[in-house]
């Protein structure tokens, strides 16, 4: 099961994330401001993956903390077979093995 929970600034999203990822089946990702500078970049279209895995990485909170917590080497080995990508099939992807890693089945 995918969903999406969006919101704007001081709105509950954080709050709302937090409570859903204390459920032992649930893993939402946490701020996704990569995913607008992605599609800006590809569209709905496909890319470079090495494009878009750069976006990811060089996107960050305003601390400097990454937005998901996965190493650029398991990063490479998730992409490596796969050299072009839809933003969305990146982030499903991304998603899915953080989700797996922390034990869970459902992502948002």
């Amino acid at each position: 099961m995918r969903f999406a929970i969006v919101g704007s600034g001081r709105c509950g999203t954080s709050l709302l994330r937090g409570l859903m990822n204390k459920h032992p089946q649930i893993w939402v990702h946490d701020e996704t401001h990569w995913l607008p500078r992605m599609y800006e970049y590809a569209g709905l279209g496909r890319c470079r993956t090495e494009a878009l895995v750069h976006i990811f990485c060089h996107t960050t909170h305003t601390n400097g903390r990454r937005v998901v917590p996965i190493e650029d080497v398991e990063l490479t080995r998730l992409f490596e077979k796969t050299p072009v990508i839809t933003v969305r099939e990146f982030a499903d992807r991304v998603g899915e093995y953080v989700a797996v890693q922390q034990g869970k089945t459902h992502l948002g």
